[in-house]
């Protein structure tokens, strides 16, 4: 019937964003409670639209209205693992696990690959259960979405973008899906013409998608238009005001711009909604230091350095926390023992090229850096995104050979 009901209206002469917008099939689990299935219908609309707060709330609604809802704990356990609360997302997974024998097919599988995956830490496991879900239910686009997004995890990215395009094709109106699509082809392949035309696509069915516009921002950064880059940011800012990575590539492209000062009003409003975000108190000491104001400069850095140090002590056998200690050590001009540091990473990880190309930009050895940025595209790195936005690469950013390097993508 919701099928029948959507041709007809098509067939009027109804476009299909209209469509999407008043069209809330309610989701089929097991429930047996219509207002809690309502309020997890609109939880799962939520989620894939990728506005994560609402879709939480929603959750957390039908499990006030059913606590049995076997569902709705899953949904809230993957949700809050992936973007808010590890822990309590575990716990309600290992809660919802214990319940398979009250739920269809549908649901045990997904139930099984979301616990396999975030708390087992098991992607080929979770790969497992969701490909026989979709081939239980190969009309179902969910089950292709999720398989997209444990390729990426596994650095599958071909694969990945073909479920995610099998998921697109049974349902056009998955804006968390075309995140992922976007995301790969952009950050993971490298190929900016793919990631634009999949942002078309999204604006064919939801133009007030702030991650849509994220998307453009990012690709226009590739493409190396600050100007369209900075009104896609600011657009999406507009529809999504606590949207903090979107704040930081805004703040990137203004420091690009020497708009200082508008880069540093936004990472403030960063840290004004999560005081913890020390990255926020680097990319200011990048900021204050072009200005020249030293005091602030150091002061910001001393903040991220304590961080740093915390980071390594707690992971002793991290390359990442390494990382980071070695490039505000930098910052601060203690360059030996930032040295150090960079040795350590790489004898961690001999692969952490494009870390070795930052730390090698920040000690200002030219031709070191460029020979790392190489190595990384020769070794597959295709986040040209990030080379162009990079604070610590930025003083390469006029070489010839960085030019070049940047150029591959095309």
């Amino acid at each position: 019937l919701d099928k029948l009901s959507q041709n007809l209206r098509e067939d009027l002469g109804e476009s299909d964003l209209e469509i999407s917008k008043q069209d809330k099939p309610l989701s089929k689990v097991t429930t047996s409670s219509l207002e809690a299935l309502k309020e997890y219908s609109l939880g799962i609309e939520e989620h894939w639209k990728s506005n994560f707060k609402q879709a939480r709330n929603y959750y957390e609604n039908a499990l006030k209205i059913d606590s049995n809802f076997i569902s709705a704990k899953a949904s809230l356990g993957n949700l809050l693992f992936e973007k808010f609360n590890r822990e309590e997302g575990k716990k309600l997974l290992k809660e919802a696990i214990k319940s398979l024998d009250k739920v269809s097919d549908k649901e045990k599988y997904a139930i099984l690959a979301f616990y396999a995956v975030n708390v087992e830490g098991n992607l080929e496991k979770g790969i497992k259960y969701t490909k026989i879900r979709t081939e239980l239910y190969p009309d179902d686009a969910t089950p292709h979405s999720n398989l997209g997004w444990y390729y990426q995890n596994t650095g599958r990215f071909r694969q990945a973008v073909t479920e995610y395009e099998a998921a697109l094709k049974i349902d056009p109106h998955l804006m968390l899906t075309y995140s992922g699509i976007i995301w790969t082809y952009l950050e993971q392949l490298g190929e900016t013409d793919s990631a634009l035309a999949w942002v078309k696509k999204s604006f064919e069915y939801d133009d007030k998608n702030a991650w849509s516009y994220f998307y453009l921002g990012s690709i226009y950064v590739a493409m190396d238009s600050l100007i369209n880059a900075e009104q896609a940011f600011r657009k999406a800012l507009e529809i999504y005001p606590d949207f903090i990575l979107n704040m930081y590539r805004l703040a990137h492209v203004y420091r690009l711009q020497e708009k200082y000062q508008e880069a540093i009003r936004i990472l403030q409003k960063i840290l004004s909604l999560n005081e913890k975000d020390y990255s926020a108190h680097y990319d200011l000491g990048v900021n204050y230091k072009i200005l020249g104001n030293n005091k602030k400069a150091m002061e910001h850095f001393n903040k991220y350095r304590e961080y740093a140090e915390r980071l390594v002590k707690q992971n002793p056998k991290d390359a990442e926390s390494y990382f980071c200690l070695s490039t505000v050590l930098a910052r601060l001009e203690n360059y030996k023992k930032s040295w150090e540091l960079g040795e350590r990473l790489l004898k961690i990880d001999t692969t952490s090229y494009i870390h070795m190309a930052e730390i090698m930009a920040l000690h200002k050895k030219t031709s070191e850096t460029l020979n790392y940025l190489q190595k990384a595209i020769n070794t597959g790195y295709r986040n040209y995104v990030w080379l162009r936005l990079d604070p610590d690469l930025q003083n390469v950013n006029n070489d010839p050979k960085f030019k070049e390097i940047i150029a591959i993508q095309k």
